[in-house]
């Protein structure tokens, strides 16, 4: 094997040395050859007693153990460095800069660091930093970005040098989607040290993604030049010149990098990651698929893969190519299962729901593969098709049963697909000819006033007393774990069917299916299971159906697009300027508003796409949406780096979201009402609060839109908890917020 060991400084020496696999050769040993090679070059710069005190690390800067063999520690090709320090990336604790400014400027005693440590200011005494660097990495191990940064940022006011902070600086800017922030410091840090390989290799990724292919294409070929000829680093700086200049518009030239790099090694991940990308750019399905799967066997935590992989699926006859290269055997449901999971997550649906088809087809007696099947055909809102799918897998398995509940009893609860697909119609069928009437007063009141007389009295179904409610202290709850996981998924499964038959308006049987599932549920701790999302729904459906009215009323209807929060007003009726509506949920699951933006392609914003098509041209239409934001992106996000405060990470939710009405209301002219975040838990309600109020500024600037200003009255007096009596479960609020929602209709 051969390895390629470089000293960088403003003298530059590299040396190649080769030994075999099962040499006995350590690291000390090699760092003494490398020493004794260097000696002649001695200058000012680098003192023999410099020379003397260089260590090994590898390419990130960590030190290799000096006891350790050579042939374990680096591979074939591979760049190592000769560093008088070890190059540590670290982020932040609390930075004093007064400490710190004094502790740097003390002279070193013996004025080692300023000539060992070209990346360093004159006078700064290196040792006195390294409590910092090393806070910093801890932090930025801990992904605590915002933390590193400023740690970082405050050692380039006492060290503006400072190579490995100009790096990090560079790699966090770049992390949190600003390139053309990262420029100008990885810039800094490759004239500091020009031949860091890694510096190079993120200052062109960062041109890549600002777009200046031009510039990226330069670094690369510097890089190129800087790289011994056959080393490791030499492929891989090769492998990304070539993917620049496919990318920037040179295919020809750019492919035959690739295609040369390829022959060469068929095996390197980077190579085939690049070659892959090509692959999807022409089209060329059968290579892509071949390239991706073999990628997948090996990274298949990568998101970058799965990405591509789901790119991969949505090119003409990937489906056939998947069947050459995996057969659909039974032995092969799992793969299939996970390719599957892994497209849908990308939003490659169709595929998804093709390749989940054809595994319980293959394993029919799985209620894990039928509950993915489920849930993948509820995100282009194919609920019939859904339902279905479970009475299906129940009718298969009539005897299966988890907590006494057998599949064939659920079965015949279920509705057939021509009841469920009149539901549907019913509803949409009846707002139309009831909104056409509407055209007129007189004949909107007559009509509703028909409609209500041909209709029974309406009442809350008989259910279970507490349906959906806690188990915990009720006689006879089972232990925790009770359940194996394909008793969850069977539960889960059975779940599914109760928030489906909500959504679509089959209640009647969505009631039924509540009185016999609701003592399987009584296990402890099932929010805390694999199946705690499906539980969640169940439960929230299963308490607001103990309150609604039935049969629903013939009425006109108001859409509520929401996450879950949609549920809570669904199927209420409300008046709105002069006339009873009937509120129906249009349900997307786990949608932030940030999924929205442009770039996304997470399966809730596909989910979103299809159910703004379920909706009619010219709809009044609610959306209520942001309480994911708040509760799980927001705080993440400014720790990440990615703003540098919560005020701008609102402010970039809240413009992406409010674009995104603006857009639906010029092109479908919906009448749009946005909803106020609800305020439901106490640990996020001081988000919600600063998100609401930006949200209500920013909607008031849109004259096509309007904001329903009643956030205050769901607050208690004193504006710091939730009214009691509008909290439902603790995570959504009451059907009672209802009045409250109405009230805020506009008049007109």
């Amino acid at each position: 094997m051969r390895v390629y060991v470089h000293y960088e400084g403003e003298m530059e020496f590299t040396m190649a040395f080769t030994c075999e696999d099962n040499s006995k050769s350590t690291v000390k040993q090699l760092a003494t050859n490398f020493r004794e090679a260097l000696k002649p070059r001695c200058s000012p710069e680098l003192s023999e007693k410099d020379c003397h005190a260089l260590v090994l690390c590898s390419e990130n800067g960590a030190a290799l153990p000096e006891a350790d063999l050579v042939s374990a520690c680096a591979s074939d090709g591979e760049d190592l460095f000769a560093r008088s320090h070890v190059d540590r990336l670290t982020a932040p604790n609390d930075v004093q800069s007064k400490k710190l400014r004094s502790a740097a400027s003390t002279p070193s005693s013996s004025g080692a660091c300023s000539k060992s440590a070209p990346s360093q200011s004159a006078g700064t005494d290196l040792a006195a930093l390294e409590p910092y660097l090393e806070a910093a990495e801890e932090a930025y191990k801990n992904r605590s970005y915002a933390r590193a940064k400023a740690i970082h940022t405050e050692l380039l006011t006492v060290s503006p040098r400072l190579v490995q902070s100009l790096r990090r600086l560079g790699e966090i800017e770049l992390s949190a989607g600003r390139p053309e922030a990262a420029v100008p410091f990885l810039r800094r840090a490759i004239a500091t040290e020009p031949r860091h390989l890694a510096t190079r290799l993120t200052l062109a990724n960062a041109l890549c993604a600002a777009d200046e292919w031009a510039d990226a294409i330069s670094e690369l070929e510097d890089a190129l030049r800087l790289t011994a000829d056959g080393s490791k680093a030499y492929k891989r700086v090769n492998v990304e010149l070539g993917r620049a200049l496919f990318k920037s518009g040179q295919q020809s030239k750019g492919g035959a990098i690739l295609m040369a790099a390829l022959k060469q090694d068929m095996e390197d991940p980077l190579t085939l990651r690049a070659y892959g990308e090509a692959c999807i750019a022409l089209g060329q399905t059968s290579d892509a698929m071949q390239i991706y799967l073999r990628l997948m066997v090996k990274q298949s935590s990568n998101k970058e893969i799965c990405a591509l992989l789901a790119k991969t699926f949505k090119l003409p006859g990937a489906i056939e190519s998947l069947r050459s290269q995996l057969p659909f055997k039974a032995e092969s449901a799992s793969a299939l299962a996970f390719i599957a999971t892994t497209i849908k997550d990308h939003s490659a649906i169709d595929e998804a729901i093709e390749l989940y088809k054809a595994v319980v087809a293959l394993v029919p007696t799985s209620a894990s593969y039928a509950l993915n099947l489920v849930h993948t055909l509820e995100i282009p809102l194919r609920y019939a098709e859904a339902l279905a799918a479970v009475r299906a897998f129940c009718e298969a398995n009539a005897a299966r049963q988890v907590g006494g509940v057998a599949c064939g009893a659920v079965a015949a609860l279920l509705p057939s697909d021509a009841d469920i697909a009149a539901a549907c119609r019913a509803h949409n069928a009846a707002a139309r000819a009831l909104s056409t009437a509407a055209a007129s007063t007189t004949a909107a009141a007559s009509a509703t006033a028909s409609a209500a007389a041909a209709e029974p009295p309406a009442a809350p179904p008989p259910l279970p007393e507490g349906a959906g409610g806690s188990v915990d202290d009720l006689a006879g709850v089972l232990p925790a774990g009770t359940y194996d996981d394909e008793a969850l998924d069977l539960l889960a499964l059975h779940y599914a069917a109760v928030k489906m038959l909500f959504v679509v308006g089959c209640l009647d049987a969505a009631a039924e299916l509540v009185r016999l599932v609701e003592p399987a549920r009584r296990v402890k701790d099932l929010h805390l299971t694999r199946v705690r999302n499906e539980n969640a729904y169940y439960c929230c459906v299963a308490m607001l159906l103990r309150s609604l009215p039935l049969p629903l009323p013939t009425l006109p209807l108001l859409y509520v697009a929401g996450d879950s929060h949609s549920l809570s007003p669904g199927w209420r009726t409300v008046p709105f300027q002069g006339q009873p509506h009937l509120l129906k949920p249009v349900l997307v699951t786990g949608l932030k508003a940030w999924h929205l933006r442009e770039e996304s392609d997470f399966f809730p914003k596909a989910n979103f796409k299809y159910a703004m098509g379920t909706i009619p041209d010219g709809a009044r239409v609610v959306f209520a949406f942001g309480e994911i934001d708040c509760r799980e992106r927001l705080l993440v996000a400014v720790e990440r780096a990615r703003y540098k405060d919560l005020q701008e990470g609102i402010d970039v939710v809240v413009g992406i979201y409010v674009s995104c009405l603006v857009q639906l209301a010029r092109s479908r002219k919906f009448s749009i009402m946005v909803h106020p975040v609800p305020p439901v838990l106490k640990e996020t309600r001081a988000i919600v609060k600063l998100f609401n109020a930006t949200l209500k500024q920013r909607v008031l600037k849109e004259p096509i839109l309007t904001y329903l200003d009643f956030f205050d009255k769901l607050l208690t007096a004193d504006g710091e908890d939730l009214e009691p009596e509008l909290s439902l479960d603790g995570t959504h609020m009451s059907p009672a917020y209802v009045d409250l929602l109405a009230a805020a209709f506009p008049s007109q």
